[in-house]
């Protein structure tokens, strides 16, 4: 059978500056931590993901 689906993706402290747009296709997650990365921007593609209330994202120098 098919694996079971990623409900959970844990990305803190990776110094990440970018995310792939094809993040927002994982519609499955229940929790996407990107806490304490580099990131300055989201990609619009997640905007159902944070709409969800599953990314973390504190420890950021977010801007807008």
């Amino acid at each position: 059978g098919n694996p079971p689906p990623l409900t959970r993706l844990w990305l803190q402290q990776n110094h990440l500056t970018v995310l792939p747009p094809e993040i927002g296709n994982l519609t499955s997650l229940t929790e996407l931590d990107m806490s304490h990365n580099q990131l300055t921007a989201l990609p619009p593609e997640m905007k159902k993901l944070i709409d969800q209330g599953v990314v973390k994202l504190s420890g950021n120098p977010l801007r807008g």
